[in-house]
């Protein structure tokens, strides 16, 4: 499965590139169609996070006979699991997208979007920063500095080899993508941007330091990542810092996350059959 969502990865870069030019030459309200409240990628995104909560759970069961999972494995799986069902439901704020039922007062005047959903009681700045800072230092620049440090220092938490996971480069450059949506030049995205602009000059060195550039998938995919961020660059007039490209940044983390646990599991799996 990971393959497939691999795959369907690279076709999600190339439509978002060509909505972006589309909206930007011809058609001017397509980004804001396709990143309304219950627009397509919103809808995508409550799906996937739907799917990723049912696989933790069905793999916990699986593994009762197959794995002998430890304790921390376990609640991992069943947090996350708990966690996606949770998020899945916040996407359509408890059915409020899909029954079209009102909002009762407390959410009227509290909730950003008047709807019956919880993270959008938390300011939407500070909501956005304290989810891109987990996964800029958790599943971009944590992975990408193991792999610069590996062995080098007397620090286990950055040898690769101690890792509960194997660090995987085309993960990373998910998460990147997902990160080159953003509303560029303005004040409160500089932090984000060179953040972004970061990471790929880490991938790079990486790519030069390992002599992966023979991996011609993943060349064309860390290419392709940072040629799109450039695009957006120049489309940027576009964006806007309060949502539209912010749903398919958002969309592009829930499966680049899941492409994580799939990569987690068959990791567990095969070391179970050592």
């Amino acid at each position: 499965m990971d393959r497939i969502i691999l795959r369907l990865h690279f076709v999600v870069i190339l439509t978002v590139i060509s909505i972006v030019i589309l909206t930007n030459y011809w058609f001017n309200n397509l980004l804001y169609l396709c990143t309304k409240e219950s627009g397509i990628f919103e809808s995508f995104t409550a799906l996937i996070l739907l799917i990723t909560s049912l696989w933790c759970f069905l793999f916990l069961i699986k593994s009762r006979k197959k794995l002998n999972l430890s304790l921390n494995h376990k609640l991992f799986f069943t947090c996350i699991g708990i966690i996606s069902l949770l998020g899945c439901f916040e996407e359509i704020s408890w059915g409020q997208h899909l029954f079209g039922f009102q909002s009762n007062d407390f959410f009227i005047q509290h909730n950003r979007q008047k709807e019956i959903n919880l993270h959008n009681l938390i300011p939407g700045q500070l909501f956005s920063a304290v989810i891109n800072t987990f996964i800029y230092t958790f599943f971009i620049f944590y992975p990408l500095i193991v792999k610069l440090l590996n062995q080098r220092t007397s620090l286990y938490i950055f040898h690769e080899d101690k890792l509960p996971f194997k660090i995987n480069m085309e993960n990373i450059l998910m998460f990147c993508f997902a990160s080159t949506l953003q509303a560029y030049f303005l004040l409160p995205t500089v932090v984000d941007t060179i953040a972004l602009l970061t990471a790929f000059i880490l991938i790079f060195i990486i790519i030069l330091q390992r002599k992966m550039y023979f991996d011609f998938q993943l060349i064309f995919h860390a290419l392709l990542v940072l040629v799109s961020s450039i695009i957006f660059m120049i489309h940027r007039h576009i964006f806007s810092f309060v949502n539209m490209q912010y749903e398919i940044r958002e969309f592009i983390v829930t499966y680049a996350f899941f492409y994580f646990l799939l990569s987690f599991a068959k990791n567990l799996k095969a070391e179970s059959q050592i």
